[in-house]
């Protein structure tokens, strides 16, 4: 367990850093519209649904890629001007407790930040697997983001997870 309390706060930590990384042979995706730039390493599948949440509808998208036993992803949930900034800890309360409950993953620590001068917070989860999820939830104000880095514990570097964490970027808005 000590293992993953290092990790978690090397993690926490690794996700509020904002210099880029270019990781060679990786890929750049920046989807139009969805605000954001990261590095993986190949192209992940894409899936776009809408959500209708107590009335409020509006599209998600999830960018995923497998290798190995790792699992890159990325949502983006353009949810527009709806959430107040006093709303932002429980959206990512309710974003956080749904990936959870759905993975049933134990949350390990968590740590409020602001990324790119947008509120955010990073988290590390593991399963009953003893597999690790890195997370990164951020809110520009209109759009959820959930960055996430998922492995077997005993697989999953710290080198790795900062490498892709470090790539994530917030678009200027148009």
């Amino acid at each position: 367990m000590s293992g993953l309390r290092t990790l978690a706060s090397i993690c926490l930590a690794a996700a509020g850093v904002l210099g880029i990384a270019d990781i060679a042979g990786w890929r750049t995706l920046s989807p139009k519209s969805d605000g954001f730039t990261i590095q993986m390493p190949g192209t992940p599948e894409s899936q776009t649904k809408m959500i209708n949440d107590a009335g409020v509808i509006y599209p998600a998208t999830k960018f995923r890629l497998v290798r190995g036993n790792f699992t890159y992803q990325v949502a983006v949930a353009k949810m527009g001007p709806v959430v107040r900034p006093d709303q932002v800890p429980q959206l990512f309360a309710n974003i956080i407790g749904s990936m959870a409950k759905v993975e049933q993953d134990q949350i390990l620590s968590n740590q409020k930040l602001t990324y790119q001068g947008y509120p955010a917070e990073a988290y590390l989860l593991k399963d009953p697997r003893d597999w690790a999820t890195t997370v990164l939830l951020c809110w520009d104000g209109k759009r959820s983001y959930i960055v996430s880095l998922k492995g077997p514990n005993s697989q999953l570097k710290l080198s790795a997870v900062k490498e892709y964490m470090n790539t994530f970027r917030l678009l200027p808005s148009r």
